[in-house]
């Protein structure tokens, strides 16, 4: 609400500052000119003018009606206050966001911490989302991910290096090749997705089976 210059209240209503007087008063200035407290020379003469007023998003404006007298223009001013929501919390830096550290408690708040989610392949894959639902951050790190062979070692005949592979944790055999009657096999580890050759076994037609570089 505003109070009038005589002391009674007045609603204000939703308008806009124009740039030309008003349509009904071909005397009227311009609103902003009235609003804005400017010169008149025509005591007991009522022109619309735009005034602002505090709102939760800055200010905004409106017109009211506003009254020459000595000599300045005279319009309602805004009394009372304003209540608005607190604001949103927002997401701190990642480093910031660690499990158990403090944080200021929102239901709603989901943010990002630099805790790597590692892939089937040893490569990030993305970030740990944390949530602060009772002031400390919460972190739930994704369960495995990979599946993990039970049985050690894939069959080592049907293995070749290049082969798209899971996570195995030691080095398996593969890469098969039969030398002097005997099925030998290269040492493969999984490496980023994929087998890889860690140690391989040349046949020598005449001494047998060696390792490379022997």
């Amino acid at each position: 609400m505003l109070l009038a210059c005589g002391g009674s209240v007045v609603t204000l209503g939703p308008g806009a500052a124009g740039a030309a007087g008003d349509a009904g008063n071909p005397a009227s200035p311009p609103p902003p000119r009235v609003g804005g407290a400017g010169a008149c020379n025509d005591p007991g003469l009522t022109c619309s003018g735009s005034v602002s007023f505090p709102t939760c998003n800055g200010n905004g404006s409106t017109l009211v009606q506003c009254t020459c007298s000595a000599g300045v223009w005279q319009c309602p001013v805004f009394s009372g206050g304003i209540d608005c929501p607190p604001p949103q919390p927002t997401c701190p830096g990642p480093s910031q966001v660690q499990p158990n550290a403090f944080c200021q408690p929102s239901s709603g708040l989901v943010c990002p911490s630099d805790i790597p989610v590692v892939g089937c392949d040893g490569q990030p894959m993305g970030y740990v989302s944390c949530t602060c639902p009772n002031g400390n951050w919460s972190c739930e790190t994704p369960g495995p991910l990979c599946p993990v062979d039970a049985g050690g070692c894939p069959p080592p005949d049907s293995t070749y290096a290049g082969q798209g592979c899971d996570y195995y944790a030691g080095t398996c055999g593969g890469d098969p090749q039969v030398c002097g009657g005997q099925v030998l096999y290269d040492a493969l580890q999984c490496s980023a997705g994929v087998w890889t050759v860690v140690a391989s076994t040349a046949c020598d037609v005449d001494a047998g089976a060696v390792p490379d570089g022997f």
